[in-house]
């Protein structure tokens, strides 16, 4: 679901009482950074999921997110 899973998809799946899961796939700073911004505007709750081998090339990304988490809850 990588770049498809968005944050507009994300939130839909929310509204409609599922669990949601932003499409982090590879890693990609950039797009994961902007889809969170759009997804704090809904004030969701959702995950993040990645493509498990490529966490340790994008880290950065993946701390990002955790501490993202972390300010909101």
């Amino acid at each position: 679901m990588d770049l498809v899973a968005d944050a507009c998809l994300t939130a839909a799946v929310t509204a409609a009482g599922g669990f949601a899961i932003l499409g982090g796939g590879y890693g990609d700073e950039q797009w994961v950074a902007r889809e969170l911004d759009l997804l704090d505007q809904f004030h969701t709750r959702f995950g993040v999921g990645f493509i498990i081998w490529s966490v340790r090339s994008s880290r950065n990304c993946l701390i990002s997110c955790w501490n993202i988490n972390r300010q909101r809850s």
